[in-house]
């Protein structure tokens, strides 16, 4: 740098700032600062003469300077999907500026509040982007990021080609953030802060805070109601006191949505032979056919419901005990499922025949002779229709006394098994079939079981 002044009786001095040649190329443009290493020559020349008007050659004065690199960066939301709560995948996209005056690159770091789950980061935008397009961890996007600076091309937000870099001075890079909110997020919380920062200077960062990107989700509201049994068959109750004799139908109850408040109630169609008793499950109130139920979002709970059935119902009835739960939050989101509760008893029949034989040849007509053999055949059945097992199940029968007894015997070809004795009682002959099991000891005789008795006698 150098000045040169000559006093002189005619004088003018001319200031330039002139641009170094070479330095056209990253003059600003768009709006944006003056590119780093832009040379800046500033030049100032004096002109002059003397008194009699000689003119003399200018001199001047030369002072170069280089622009230096000034990091900026601005983040702001510009899109932002209304989310679901509870929901995945939700996203959000942040446009980041450079508004240094130098190809910069930039790191992010993320502050997210209750219920908020940030699960990945990406230059491509949600639609468009694959699995891989995706990180899942913050320091790998921001290496990524950080490699990215050797390149000034940026192929747009929904691109993904080789160049994906970071903007230069006065452009973009668009980053999305993908997120889930579990079902009790509060929209009145924290939501998301995303800070971002030079990788050149550390120190220069903007931020989005949270009022800035609201999170202001749409509350989904889901219940699944089943019942563990569509259909039930039950004995009519004896004894209502008697749990033993007190049924129970349960109902899995699962909140697939926000909130944790229900309503639920019982009822019964038509509701003439039963009778509920008690319903109860973990978080359950009131009763017996109305209340509240408590459940986090995510979870399920049994609700059993007892009954009983009235001792007079008839078998093959049937009644629909149904178990709904509605949300306390929209009354619009309920469900409901039903356990249909058939009524069953026991129906035994009995049939005594005569036959010459075991091969069922009939008696001759005109009726029998003394001396004469008969072979009755006595046959006990539990019908299948609307029945159940019958306990406690003996067949007796007491000879007259025309009739000399000579043997008693359970027919070779019944399914279960039986016991077959004589007695004399009173002086009678007593035979009693009765069902056993595998050891002798009594059992009951299922719905559509046959037995067959074989008495052998001889007239007197």
């Amino acid at each position: 740098m150098r000045f040169s002044v000559i006093r002189t009786a005619a004088m003018a001095v001319a200031l330039a700032v002139v641009p170094a040649m070479n330095a056209w190329a990253q003059l600003p443009e768009n709006g944006a600062p003056t590119r780093a290493g832009t040379k800046i020559v500033n030049t100032a020349t004096a002109t002059f003469t003397d008194a009699n008007g000689n003119d003399y050659a200018p001199v001047t004065g030369t002072l170069e300077l280089e622009v230096a690199f000034q990091a900026g960066v601005e983040i702001e939301v510009t899109n932002k999907p209304t989310p679901k709560s509870p929901g995945t995948n939700n996203w959000i996209e942040y446009t980041i500026t450079n508004v240094g005056n130098d190809v910069d690159y930039f790191q992010l770091s993320i502050t997210s509040g209750n219920g908020v789950s940030v699960t990945g980061y990406s230059l491509v935008h949600p639609d468009n982007a694959t699995a891989n397009d995706w990180y899942t961890d913050l320091a790998a996007f921001n290496a990524m990021l950080a490699e990215a600076a050797q390149q000034r091309d940026y192929v747009g937000n929904n691109g993904r080609g080789a160049n994906i870099g970071t903007p230069d001075p006065n452009t973009s890079l668009v980053v999305y953030v993908r997120y889930d909110l579990d079902a009790d997020y509060d929209k009145d919380g924290d939501g998301l802060k995303v800070e971002v920062g030079s990788g050149t200077d550390p120190d220069t960062k903007d931020a989005v805070e949270d009022g800035d990107a609201k999170l202001d989700p749409d509350y989904v509201y889901d219940v699944v109601v089943t019942a563990q049994d569509a259909t039930q068959s039950r004995l009519p109750t004896n004894d209502p006191q008697n749990v033993n004799q007190q049924y129970k139908a349960v109902f899995t109850v699962e909140n697939k949505g926000s909130g944790s408040a229900f309503d639920w109630s019982v009822s019964v169609t038509p509701g003439t032979n039963i009778t509920i008793v008690d319903v109860s499950a973990t978080g359950l109130t009131g009763g017996p056919t109305s209340g509240a139920l408590s459940l986090a979002s995510g979870q399920s709970v049994n609700v059993t419901v007892t009954y009983t059935v009235a001792g007079n119902a008839a078998a093959g009835t049937t009644e629909d005990i149904t178990l709904q739960i509605v949300s306390s939050d929209d009354a619009n989101v309920s469900d409901d499922s039903k356990t249909q509760v058939k009524v069953i008893r026991p129906s035994l029949s009995i049939k005594k025949e005569a036959f010459q034989n075991k091969n069922e040849d009939p008696i001759a007509p005109g009726g029998v002779i003394p001396g004469a053999t008969i072979w009755y055949k006595i046959t006990v059945e539990n019908s299948s229709d609307n029945s159940a097992e019958a306990a406690n199940v003996e067949v007796k029968d007491v000879l007259p006394s025309a009739l000399e007894y000579v043997s008693s015997e359970a027919d070779e070809n019944n399914i279960g098994s039986w016991q077959v004795t004589s007695d004399v009682v009173g002086g009678a002959v007593v035979i009693t079939a009765k069902p056993v099991d595998g050891n002798g000891d009594p059992r009951t005789m299922a719905p559509g079981e046959k037995a067959v008795f074989w008495i052998r006698v001889e007239v007197k």
